[in-house]
């Protein structure tokens, strides 16, 4: 499932936002900002202040008060990203991204930001996309000066230092390596060879000691200097701060901070050159992946959408091609057997070029019948052509879109702020918040123009699946490929495709919700039991404290039965797409309206959650619930889930090593997970009749546990209670529950479990586990991660440049703190990266030796901070809360009862701990490790080898949830 209002980019070069040399994800690209700024339309419950203006200097600003946030924010936006680099020098915008981050004139040291912002609880990133890049940061609300007057000099006055060039070519290479089996990038630079070669879009973006290389001619240093100076011009720059200060205060910090960028004389960003060349379309490109996946992908070159934003052609479009419903071209084709999933949106490809991509993920049966699926999209846009651009169409995803806006709820500030700045590049200052959901204004001529894009002779096609017939390889990530003109015949039979008589326009949708009103104030802070009866267990909070007619249901179905084995655990991911698969076409309409459910299995049996406007919520949950009990498996689709499944399962070996040695550390020490191979092997032999005998073992007495949070009255949640109970929570004892539990390592043992992983980077995850479940040891943990996870990405990957992936943090499993190290590297062996990791933990005692109280202090109240901040929304606030039920922490408590023990926690206790600590570090602790392409055995760190992880882990005692609950130290909750 995807939102049709977000495009799916479905063909990778053309991510937009994410044709990128990415740091994380990112937010819209953008064109100049508006030359008269004005304040921006909002939403009817965001009680925000904003304020747009023009700084001396051209950098367009818009402020943000908000008066009771715990966390500030603030974004940068620059208009420039990877276009705008010389063909000779790919990958130096990205460079510059990072480099401007090691130090400026008033902050020398290349620590001093990340520190600053990390000791004050905060976050920090930044990303570059095709035509812009994003700096970004988050931090305590009271801290937010601090962090501006470091941020700003950035843009002001960065030293770009020599010694540093050399280190972070290494990070950016490393980043690269780091994306080398990943199919995401290898598709999306690959499919850059369909381009026009003319535009600058079909480069590589990333970066790499090659492309960065010193030249007798010139210096990488000298030409990032000569490319920042021509486009880091403050008037093509879009500044967002957020803080609880006042709009004046925001405005003067803004004037005094940021006024100072220069404004300079700079050279275009974007040639305007068609993403595609003259004549090339339609166009075939084949493309063999690494994991095992079949898809079909068309990308239509439209006219640019930046100017039409307001009638949003192309979105209406795309609504309708990628519906699920009943009719729909996604329904039919799945009933052929032919398909998985279907998506469809448009994507922004800079100024001056945009594109509608569909994309089709076929099973084997689909790849097969290619040509048959491209027809039956091409029918399914004549049957648009004929009758589908109407008024009364355009006008309800106009209502969903006014309804999505007027009701959001507050974004975390982080992200938030990003989202904003690139939107100040992309749209006027009116508009900057609304923007991506303005549908003010049907035009049925324009509309049609774009449909009429949307034929053969003006496609780019990819076909993606092993084993496919290539010519050329791709040169940076050794893709297989070929790319070719369309066949004749193939055109000719898509622009004569038959009419399909099943498909159909979607009806009017019945979910939009009429009732918006809210319910009276919450008179409690916490959730009361509402329903307490053998089997039943339902938690209820009235909150409509954040304006928006919304609820969530969280539902736990704890039970033996169905996900003790991997067998079972198999069969209840199975029945969960099966589910899915049946209710579909019904609701997929209520998530175009706004109310969604998810269904997937647990550590103890299965979890459904339901979310959204609560106008309906009561209908789909009794479809869901009715759907779940009298399943239907038709053997056709149990088969086609089962090899979607066993897929899947199989693909994960090709999943970046970290992700890998991190889910193999998990294996190792939670006994509700089971190993890889074990799973594969029951997908294997998985059938229809196993899971028919499994599905009323699972579903018989389960032990239901339930959260109704938001815009529901007393009398409401009772009605939902019973429709629960009717559907799912047998009446009578509940049967035997699984308690989900975690190894305890043992006290004077290090264990170690190698992975085997087909790619030339090492990887080693470390974990340290805590002496026990009490409040203080979460505090303790909490606190070490907080201090130590900053300083440790500076001494492995700054200073040494082990590797871009280098993170340490609080690992939290079923309520038991422990802390987490794990790097990826091309340079070093785990053995290697283990030995640091004891040289670095030694030289953070030495440090902690000589902290002050005062340092400490603003460590811990850091921490405070990050751990008090109110709840933004509806979701975070049922995320906070259910994961305390699920920890059996019905005082709902967690976070302050660890606050209690942070601020009782004094520097010279802290010190005690961090000696037992780092003694524990030596000789007790669990690591998962892949070597990469360094030989053995002298790569392998030291440590007791795990052979076998399920005899391992029944030979071990454990900490549970439950008995973290009922001890009388306590815990915090979350699994």
């Amino acid at each position: 499932m995807r939102d049709p209002r977000r495009p799916i980019a479905a063909l990778a070069l053309l991510l937009g936002a994410l044709l990128l040399s990415a740091c994380t994800a990112p937010a819209p690209a953008a064109p100049e900002a508006a030359d008269a700024p004005a304040s921006p339309a909002t939403a009817a419950i965001d009680d925000r202040a904003y304020r747009a203006l023009t700084l001396a200097n051209g950098l367009e600003v818009l402020v943000v008060s908000d008066p009771g946030t715990d966390r500030a924010a603030a974004a940068l936006a620059v208009d420039v990203g990877s276009f705008a680099e010389p063909a000779d020098r790919q990958g130096l915008a990205h460079f510059l991204e990072h480099m401007l981050f090691l130090g400026t004139e008033k902050y020398p040291s290349p620590d001093e930001y990340a520190e600053y912002i990390s000791r004050h609880g905060g976050d920090r990133n930044a990303y570059t996309a095709l035509d812009h890049t994003n700096y970004f940061f988050s931090i305590s609300a009271d801290q937010l000066r601090g962090a501006l007057d470091r941020f700003s000099q950035f843009f002001v006055a960065p030293l770009f230092t020599a010694e540093y060039v050399a280190r972070e070519k290494s990070a950016v290479h490393s980043e690269y390596q780091l994306q080398l089996k990943d199919d995401g990038w290898r598709t999306y630079m690959t499919q850059k060879r369909a381009l026009n070669p003319a535009h600058p879009g079909s480069r590589f973006t990333i970066g790499s000691l090659a492309t960065l290389e010193d030249r007798e001619e010139s210096s990488v240093r000298d030409e990032l200097l000569e490319f920042y100076r021509a486009h880091y011009s403050a008037d093509r720059m879009g500044l967002v701060i957020l803080g609880r200060e006042d709009l004046d205060t925001l405005a003067g910090w803004a004037e005094e901070l940021f006024g100072a960028v220069p404004r300079q004389e700079t050279i275009a960003a974007e040639p305007d050159v068609p993403m595609f060349a003259p004549d090339a379309l339609p166009q075939l490109m084949r493309i063999v992946p690494v994991r095992e996946r079949r898809a079909l992908e068309f990308s239509f070159p439209v006219p640019p959408l930046d100017d039409v934003y307001r009638v949003d052609p192309a979105g209406y479009l795309t609504n309708l091609i990628g519906h699920e419903g009943d009719g729909s071209l996604y329904d039919w084709l799945r009933e052929q057997g032919w398909i998985e999933s279907l998506g469809a949106g448009a994507q922004r490809f800079g100024e001056h070029n945009a594109s509608v991509d569909v994309t089709v993920e076929l099973t084997e049966d689909g790849l097969a019948h290619w040509r048959d699926v491209g027809a039956a999209l091409f029918a399914y846009l004549e049957l648009l052509r004929d009758g589908g651009v109407e008024a009364w169409r355009y006008e309800e995803q106009a209502r969903l879109a006014r309804l999505a806006f007027d009701y959001q709820e507050k974004a975390d500030p982080y992200r938030y702020v990003s989202r904003l700045a690139g939107n100040l590049l992309e749209y006027p200052a009116e508009d900057v918040i609304r923007g991506p959901l303005a549908m003010d204004r049907f035009d049925r001529r324009l509309i049609r123009d774009y449909l009429a894009r949307l034929v053969p002779q003006n496609v780019n096609v990819t076909l993606i699946a092993p084993g496919l017939e290539t010519t050329d390889v791709e040169p940076w990530f050794d893709v297989p490929y070929a790319v070719e003109p369309l066949d004749v015949a193939t055109v000719e039979s898509w622009r004569s495709a038959p009419a399909i008589a099943a498909l159909a326009l979607p009806e009017r949708n019945p979910f939009v919700p009429d009732d918006l009103s809210l319910v009276a104030e919450a008179d409690r802070e916490v959730p009361e039991p509402l329903v307490q009866e053998p089997g039943l267990e339902v938690w209820y909070l009235r909150d409509p404290s954040f304006g928006a007619p919304r609820a969530q249901l969280r539902v736990d179905l704890r039970t033996r039965h169905a996900v003790a084995t991997p067998e079972e655990h198999v069969l209840a991911m199975l029945y969960a797409r099966l589910v899915d698969d049946a209710l579909n076409a019904y609701a997929y309409p209520a998530r175009l309206a706004g109310l969604s459910y998810a269904l997937g299995p647990t550590a103890d049996g299965l979890s459904l959650s339901l979310g959204g406007f609560d106008d309906r919520l009561d209908v789909l949950l009794e479809r869901v619930l009715a759907t779940m009990t009298d399943l239907d498996v038709r053997p056709d689709r149990f088969e086609h889930y089962r090899s979607e499944l066993l897929r899947d399962l199989r693909n994960t070996r090709q999943d970046r090593p970290y992700q890998q040695v991190m889910a193999e550390l998990r294996r190792l020490l939670e006994r509700s997970e089971f190993p890889l191979e074990d799973l594969i092997a029951a997908a294997e032999t998985a059938d229809r009749e196993a899971l028919l005998a499994w599905m009323p073992r699972a579903l018989a007495a389960p032990r239901t546990v339930a959260l109704f949070h938001g815009n529901l009255s007393r009398d409401r949640a009772l009605d939902l209670a019973g429709t629960l109970a009717q559907g799912v929570a047998a009446p009578g004892a509940p049967g035997a529950t699984l308690d989900p539990a975690l190894v305890r390592l043992p006290e004077a043992e290090a264990v170690q479990r190698r992975v085997e992983i087909d790619h030339p980077d090492a990887a080693l995850a470390l974990y340290v586990q805590g002496r026990d479940q009490s409040w203080d040891e979460r505090a303790r943990y909490g606190l070490l991660a907080h201090m130590l996870s900053t300083p440790y990405f500076n001494a492995l990957r700054t200073e040494r440049q082990f590797g871009y992936v280098v993170s340490a943090g609080a690992w939290v499993r079923m309520n038991t703190p422990g802390l987490y190290f794990v790097v990826q590297s091309p340079k070093v062996p785990p053995a290697v990266i283990a030995e640091a990791t004891g040289e670095f933990l030694d030289a953070f005692g030495e440090r902690l030796d000589g902290l002050s109280e005062a340092e400490y202090e603003a460590e811990r109240q850091g921490l405070l901070s990050r751990l008090l901040e109110r709840d933004e929304n509806l979701g975070e606030r049922s995320g906070r809360l259910w994961r305390d039920l699920d920890g059996r922490i019905t005082s709902f408590d967690s976070r302050e009862r660890i606050a209690e023990a942070l601020r009782a926690l004094e520097l010279p206790a802290f010190r005690r701990f961090y000696a037992e600590f780092r003694a524990r570090a030596e000789r007790s602790y669990a690591a998962a490790w892949s070597p990469g392409r360094f030989p053995l055995p002298d790569a392998a760190p030291a440590g007791t080898a795990i052979e076998d992880v399920t005899a391992f882990k029944a030979a071990r005692p454990a900490f549970t949830a439950a008995g973290a609950a009922t001890a009388d130290t306590g815990a915090a909750g979350g699994r």
